[in-house]
């Protein structure tokens, strides 16, 4: 997981900042289903002053439990 923002003059490459959350995990452990694989429903991304909160799924390659739902706040 990654976040890449940009805080002003974002037309300029170098105003660009990446940042690593977390990670890496096996996207081939997540479950099939009908239309694909899907990490699921709960993602989302909400801002709040200088910072965000991410909430995202990650495979765990646990048959009975195979995406865990995970947050993280970082700020710009």
């Amino acid at each position: 997981m990654w976040a890449v923002t940009c805080a002003k003059d974002c037309t300029k490459p170098g105003s660009w900042r990446e940042q690593h959350l977390e990670g890496p995990f096996d996207a081939r452990k997540v479950p099939l289903t009908s239309v694909g694989r899907l990490l699921g429903d709960y993602t989302g991304l909400v801002a709040g002053g200088n910072a965000f909160t991410a909430v995202y799924g990650v495979s765990t390659g646990d048959a009975a439990n195979p995406v865990d739902l995970h947050t993280v706040i970082f700020s710009r």
